[in-house]
């Protein structure tokens, strides 16, 4: 039994933690059918994070970590909100090696790898590395592919060789001085996908008419003299 043994490890894992875990190994149809009970059940879930985790989060979850849930949770090209998000939202980063991390981000990151998607693999690349802070271009949160392409190449490449000597985020596992084989699937990502012919700029005209969504036209009122 799968429990048994994780609690000779002295772990004690909770129902909805294994049912994570062994989510991936279910016949898709049946996924299919319980995902909207799945989702309605976590969205009732109140989470609350005690002064010690908010600690453990300020000063233990790397940037990286952080642009990639945000980007994956939202799909926001411009994180310059991430430091304001809730701290809440990278409570489940905490207590785990970097193993279980990069699993975790390589389980959610299948659903950009799907067909009406994939033109969106680049443009994550291109913003969990933070490579707009590199230009001052207008495009750069709005249509990267407008940038020179050469220096856009040249800064991911200088970001993924810097990550890959980052010791605070490979924490627990040696560096060998090769690209880590957790790093190979951005070079795959970014290489081997296009932009998006027009994404930037319909998400930015999309996130423009929803911010005004709920916006009311003035009424004027005349009066008969």
């Amino acid at each position: 039994m799968v429990e048994d043994r994780l609690r000779s490890f002295g772990m004690e894992p909770a129902s909805d933690e294994l049912d994570d875990i062994f989510w991936r190994f279910l016949d898709p149809e049946i996924k299919l059918a319980i995902e909207p009970f799945r989702r309605r059940g976590k969205a009732w879930q109140r989470v609350v994070i005690s002064q010690a985790e908010e600690e453990k989060l300020r000063t233990q979850v790397h940037a990286f970590d952080k642009r990639r849930i945000h980007y994956l949770k939202f799909g926001h090209v411009d994180q310059g909100r991430i430091e304001r998000m809730p701290l809440k939202l990278f409570r489940v980063l905490l207590e785990k090696s970097r193993d279980e991390i990069e699993q975790y981000f390589m389980e959610m990151e299948i659903s950009l790898d799907s067909s009406d998607l994939k033109t969106y693999l680049k443009i994550y690349v291109y913003v969990i590395f933070d490579l707009q802070r590199f230009f001052t271009q207008i495009t750069e949160k709005i249509m990267p592919q407008g940038l020179d392409q050469d220096k856009v190449d040249d800064h991911f490449l200088n970001e993924i060789c810097r990550l890959n000597s980052d010791r605070f985020f490979w924490a627990g596992m040696n560096l060998e001085g090769k690209l880590h084989e957790y790093l190979i699937r951005y070079v795959i990502m970014y290489y081997d996908n296009p932009y998006g012919a027009d994404s930037f700029l319909d998400d930015y005209i999309r996130n423009f008419v929803n911010s005004r969504r709920f916006y009311k036209a003035p009424v004027y009122y005349f009066f008969r003299h």
